[in-house]
């Protein structure tokens, strides 16, 4: 009976140092509750337009941070260029990162 009250202190003490160890996601959350995400875009050369979802956000380089989750439609721009799309999935805590070269 001391034998199984010993292995089952081994296994919580087992489990509370393996979940203390898990690093947990990290995340920003907007004031409305919205979980968000960010996306680094970059492009050869350099200052190309940045669209997401049509609106115009900069120029690269650029690092979007609070970028709401979910997919979304990058479109880069440069006069006398063509333009560059891609769909983009956003993921909570995370960077996402592309870049474009013409």
């Amino acid at each position: 009976m001391v034998i199984f009250k010993i292995i089952k202190l081994f296994c919580l003490i087992l489990l509370i140092i393996i979940v203390a160890g898990c690093k947990p996601v990290q995340y920003q959350e907007t004031s409305n509750g919205t979980l968000t995400g960010s996306l680094n875009v970059e492009s050869e050369p350099n200052q190309t337009e940045i669209y997401i979802d049509g609106l115009f956000i900069g120029k690269t380089p650029l690092l979007i941070t609070n970028l709401s989750i979910g997919n979304h439609k990058l479109t880069l721009k440069k006069a006398k260029y063509k333009d560059f799309n891609q769909e983009v999935n956003i993921i909570p805590g995370q960077t996402l990162s592309t870049k474009a070269s013409y």
